[in-house]
């Protein structure tokens, strides 16, 4: 078990510290290192783009802007007492504070906890106790519902709850904004091998857990893939998912940080306005869960659009039928990629951009570089090819636990999964689907999965449902569209 210096632990060895920076698979960098670079290389340069279907306002940032807007929301952070080794919980939808808030924690020390929109006080009575986060982060109102009255309550109800953050009426999120370093007063650089991110799973197997990554597991994952995808500065990342949910996380704000390039944000699922945006911006990429891409490639008129600039679809979540696949590339002109993950292992698995297009439907892919999957049965023996059993993964990309557990993360073998168990992380899903080249895939969970406002909910919150298996193909919870 390694401790840090902040006095949290996490499920990380030295012995895995020195076997992945030795095989080149960590950097260790935090998103500061290459956010930072590019600001000073391309200050003026449109670091973001968001759109909000409720005002249909536009609004663009630089990279310049962005990281001085950083530095302002940092020192505000720290004005409150949040520093190395605290947790900054965040409920936001896709907007441009989302990625200035992830960029301020890491610039004082903190650890970012992002929280989906769909979460009510149930959820997020367990999370923030769980978090004991100082500071809660919130916009008034979304959608006629209003985020602050919610945040306000719960501040009553949990004693750590220090600040009640509310983004219109705090000055540290007013632009221009003026920030800069030596507004910070003592700030500690966290290490890449900290505590960076604890994102709460959808809870489909009992009570949400936080899983635990460092900036060295997230941008493994991050680094892998965007030399599969071929990221550089010049793409334009459509990014309708909630960056909330890992996937969003990781397209929207750690993948267009690392690469330089632009992250185009909508903040509600609309098809024609998402169709809009992608041809007015000139997106080159867009990752989504299925029904974005049935919503796009389904579009009346997609093949009149200019969207000679888009060359990617990135889809995860679900299976993507194979008559989807052949109209999506026809009307589109664009790859789709299917890739598959989990919240505690990230993308271990992607089709290639130069694969056959049937492998978007028929499979998930290979594996990334520095990962490994194998099928086992109940005592971990190893499976053909073909054969059902239960999907375990390692490498470079596997969490570091999950926050505050009971238990460590290692103990696969008593029946709770997923789990470590001598390195392999065994999934919540049994696998029968291989593709013709690796193991890949997956067709149902071990345990019911209620979903509740386009999410997997906890089974606790529903009455005992006969045993059943649902189709999936990776991700605890899906990232389904949130609908204007």
């Amino acid at each position: 078990m390694y401790k840090s210096h902040i006095g949290r632990a996490v499920n990380l060895t030295q012995e895995r510290i020195d076997a992945m920076v030795n095989k080149g698979a960590w950097q260790n960098r935090l998103i500061i290192d290459y956010f930072d670079k590019w600001a000073e290389e391309t200050p003026d340069k449109a670091a973001i783009v968001a759109y909000s279907v409720e005002t249909g306002e536009r609004q663009e940032i630089s990279y310049g802007e962005l990281q001085a807007l950083s530095f302002q929301i940092a020192a505000m952070l720290q004005s409150r007492g949040v520093g190395l080794g605290d947790i900054v919980s965040f409920q936001l939808v896709n907007r441009i504070e989302f990625t200035a808030i992830t960029l301020a924690a890491v610039r004082i020390g903190a650890a970012v906890n992002p929280l989906m929109p769909v979460l009510r006080t149930h959820e997020l009575t367990h999370i923030l106790e769980t978090t004991q986060s100082r500071v809660l982060v919130v916009a008034g109102s979304f959608r006629g519902f209003s985020y602050e009255e919610m945040a306000r309550d719960l501040q009553t109800k949990i004693d750590t709850l220090e600040h009640v953050i509310v983004l219109e009426e705090e000055a540290a999120f007013q632009r221009p904004a003026t920030g800069r370093p030596d507004d910070l007063v003592n700030a500690v650089r966290p290490d890449p091998n900290e505590l960076f991110e604890v994102m709460f799973t959808s809870g489909t197997t009992g009570r949400p857990k936080g899983v635990m990554h460092t900036a060295n597991t997230l941008f493994a994952n991050i680094a892998q893939t965007a030399d599969r995808f071929r990221l550089t500065a010049a793409d334009v990342i459509f990014c309708p998912t909630p960056m909330a949910h890992q996937l969003g996380f990781l397209f929207g704000v750690l993948s267009p940080a690392y690469c330089g390039g632009t992250a185009v944000l909508l903040d509600a699922w609309v098809p024609d306005l998402a169709v809009d945006i992608m041809e007015r911006e000139k997106a080159t990429l867009c990752m989504g869960a299925t029904p974005f891409l049935t919503d796009v490639a389904n579009f009346p008129e997609i093949r009149t659009r200019n969207l000679d600039d888009f060359r990617l679809f990135i889809s995860g979540g679900a299976p993507i039928p194979s008559a989807l696949v052949t109209r999506a590339i026809e009307n589109l002109k664009a790859a789709v990629i299917s890739i598959w993950g989990m919240t505690e292992v990230l993308a271990v698995t992607t089709v290639k951009i130069d694969d056959p297009a049937e492998k978007a439907s028929g499979s998930d892919g290979c594996v990334t570089p520095h990962t490994e999957i194998r099928i086992v049965d109940g005592n971990g023996a190893i499976q053909p090819v073909g054969k059902e059993g239960i999907l375990e993964t390692r490498g470079a990309t596997i969490c570091v636990g999950y926050l505050n557990s009971r238990k460590p993360l290692s103990f696969a073998m008593a029946g709770s999964i997923p789990a470590i168990w001598r390195g392999w992380m065994r999934m919540v899903i049994s696998a029968s689907r291989a593709a013709r080249r690796i193991l890949s895939s997956a067709v149902g969970r071990i345990f019911p999965s209620p979903r509740s406002r386009g999410c997997c909910s906890s089974i606790r919150r529903f009455p005992p449902w006969p045993s059943w298996r649902c189709r999936m193909s990776g991700w605890g919870s899906v990232p389904a569209p949130i609908p204007a």
